[in-house]
């Protein structure tokens, strides 16, 4: 499909357009890319197990971080509590209390906190591997 204005055809902007956009996804799917963007995100995942009211040590080994890499769609950073293939299932009674069945428990915020302190550092991290992505496709 082409990008036209009036009667100029914009179809090498259209083709630059591609070809940046499909630079971006091989930088992040490069390893040391991937690294840097799964460091950040442990960063707020390592501030949120300090945090955890710990009885178990259940809480704290669920939070992971991850970076997915998928030829046919976006790369994904994810960090937070992993339900799946966990008995983990009560993270949010934590975070935020609750009343029962056993009576109520006081809130114990480990998220809120961890993400509040540190996800400026990892936005940090992120806006730098933007940088250098912007500073490669101006090449």
């Amino acid at each position: 499909m082409a990008l036209e204005f009036g009667t100029v055809r914009l179809d090498a902007l259209e083709e630059k357009l591609a070809a940046a956009a499909e630079g971006v996804e091989k930088t992040l799917g490069a390893a040391q890319a991937q690294s840097k963007i799964k460091a950040a995100l442990d960063k707020i995942g390592d501030d949120a197990k300090a945090r955890v009211h710990n009885i178990t040590g259940a809480l704290s080994r669920s939070i992971k971080s991850r970076v997915k890499v998928s030829a046919d769609s976006p790369t994904l950073g994810e960090v937070g509590v992993r339900y799946k293939g966990t008995k983990m299932r009560y993270a949010h009674l934590v975070e935020g209390g609750h009343g029962g069945p056993h009576g109520p428990a006081d809130p114990h915020p480990f998220w809120a906190p961890a993400v509040e302190a540190t996800a400026e550092d990892a936005m940090q991290v992120l806006t730098e591997i933007a940088g250098e992505l912007a500073d490669d496709l101006l090449k």
